[in-house]
C-alpha cells in the first residue's frame, strides 16, 4: 500500500493533493452530519486517517519537488510550515469548540479542506511557468 502511494505522489503529485483533499472534507461533512454510532465514526475515522495519513509524505514530496537544490531550507520550511498550522488549528479549533460547538471545527476544516481543492485545483501552472 505505501509503495502504491508513493509511485501516485511521484507521477500524480497535484492529483492526489485532490484527492486527499476530497477525502478530508467528505470526511469531516460526514462525521458532522451523521449520527454516529462506534461503527460509523469508526469507519468514517478510518477513511479520514486514510486521507490524512498520505498528507505528510505527498506535501513533503512536493515540496522537494519544488526545491531540488535546496532540499534541507525546504524541509526546514515544510516542518515549521507544518507544525506552525498544528498550533493554529489547536488554537482556533478550541477557540470554535468555546465559543461555537464541537461540530464546528468539522465545517471549519472541511471548509478549509475544501478550499484546499480550489487553490490547488484552479492553480494550474503551464508549461511555460514551470
Amino acid at each position: 500500500m505505501i509503495s502504491a502511494l508513493l509511485a501516485l505522489i511521484a507521477k500524480r503529485l497535484r492529483q492526489t493533493v485532490l484527492v486527499i483533499s476530497a477525502v478530508l472534507t467528505v470526511a469531516m461533512v460526514f462525521l458532522a452530519l451523521v449520527d454516529n454510532t462506534a461503527v460509523t465514526a469508526g469507519a468514517i475515522l478510518i477513511l479520514w486517517g486514510l486521507g490524512y495519513g498520505a498528507v505528510p509524505v505527498t506535501f513533503q514530496t512536493w515540496i522537494l519537488d519544488a526545491a531540488p537544490d535546496t532540499s534541507e531550507a525546504a524541509c526546514s520550511l515544510y516542518v515549521s510550515t507544518f507544525n506552525l498550522s498544528i498550533a493554529l488549528g489547536a488554537l482556533f479549533g478550541g477557540l470554535a469548540v468555546d465559543g461555537i460547538s464541537t461540530r464546528s471545527e468539522l465545517w471549519i476544516g472541511a471548509v478549509l479542506a475544501a478550499l484546499t481543492l480550489l487553490v490547488v485545483g484552479g492553480n494550474r501552472r503551464t508549461a511555460s511557468a514551470d
